[in-house]
C-alpha cells in the first residue's frame, strides 16, 4: 500500500513511528487550543449574559450576581392563555429543573403567583428606545429578582415561540444579552429553544459558590471553575 513502510525497512519504520509521535503532538496541541478557545468564549458568554460584558458601562451598577429568589410562582394571561398554558408550563418546569429554583405555574386565582406572562396582541413594543417582540419587567431589591412582568406580543404567529424561553431567563437572572454562543438570549442566532449553552448557564447562576450580590470581578474565577468542572468542550 502506497505510504506504508516495509517490514524490512528499519530506517522506513523509524521515520514512520516519527511521523506519527509528530502527528499525535499536533493532534493533541490542537486539541487543547480549541478547548482553551471554547473556555474564553463560554467565560465571555457567562460574563456578557450576567453582567453586561465587561465594556458595558452603561451597567456598572449592575455588576452584581442577580438571580431569582423564593419560590416562582406563573400565571399566564390574555386572549390565547390557554392555548399556550402547557408549553409555557414545560419551559417552567425545565429552568426549575436546571436552577433548582421552586417555580411551578400558579392555579387559577392564586394568590401567591409572582410572575404573571401576559399575551398581547401587540407587533412591537419600544424598550430602551428599540423594538422588540416583546420584554421582562423584573422587580426585586439587594440584586434577587422577587416578581416580573413578561409582555410577548402576539400579533405574528410564531411570537410566544420565539420570546417565551427568552424572557423567562430574563426572570430567572440573565438580565443582558450575548450573541456569543448560539443562545436564547443571542440576538444573532434565532435560538427558540434553551441550547446546551443556556444549560450551562442556568449552572452556573445558580452554583452556590455565586453568592447572591457578589461583585463581578470576584465571581469571574468562580464561574471559570464551574465551566471546567462541567468539561464543556472537552
Amino acid at each position: 500500500m502506497p505510504g506504508r513502510p516495509q517490514q524490512g525497512s528499519a530506517g522506513s519504520a523509524a521515520a514512520a513511528r516519527a511521523a506519527r509521535c509528530t502527528l499525535f503532538v499536533l493532534m493533541a496541541l490542537a486539541g487543547c487550543a480549541t478547548v482553551e478557545v471554547r473556555e474564553e468564549r463560554l467565560i465571555r458568554f457567562m460574563d456578557e449574559m450576567l453582567f453586561g460584558g465587561p465594556y458595558d458601562a452603561h451597567h456598572e451598577q449592575d455588576k452584581r450576581v442577580a438571580r431569582w429568589r423564593g419560590e416562582m410562582r406563573v400565571a399566564i394571561t390574555g386572549q390565547q392563555a390557554e392555548d399556550y398554558r402547557d408549553a409555557l408550563a414545560e419551559e417552567v418546569a425545565r429552568m426549575a429543573d436546571l436552577s433548582g429554583v421552586d417555580a411551578r405555574m400558579a392555579s387559577s386565582g392564586e394568590d401567591e403567583t409572582n410572575v404573571v406572562v401576559e399575551l398581547v396582541e401587540e407587533r412591537d413594543f419600544v424598550v430602551n428606545r428599540e423594538y422588540a417582540d416583546c420584554y421582562a419587567h423584573l422587580e426585586g431589591d439587594d440584586h434577587h429578582i422577587d416578581s416580573a412582568k413578561v409582555y410577548i406580543g402576539m400579533a405574528r404567529p410564531e411570537g410566544f415561540q420565539d420570546c417565551a424561553a427568552h424572557e423567562l431567563m430574563h426572570v430567572f437572572g440573565f438580565r443582558f444579552h450575548s450573541g456569543i454562543l448560539r443562545s436564547v438570549m443571542s440576538p444573532a442566532h434565532g435560538e427558540d429553544e434553551l441550547t446546551e449553552w443556556d444549560e450551562l448557564a442556568f449552572k452556573v447562576l445558580y452554583d452556590p459558590r455565586l453568592e447572591l450580590g457578589a461583585p463581578r470581578d470576584v465571581v469571574m474565577p468562580i464561574i471559570r471553575q464551574v465551566i471546567r468542572e462541567n468539561r464543556i468542550g472537552n
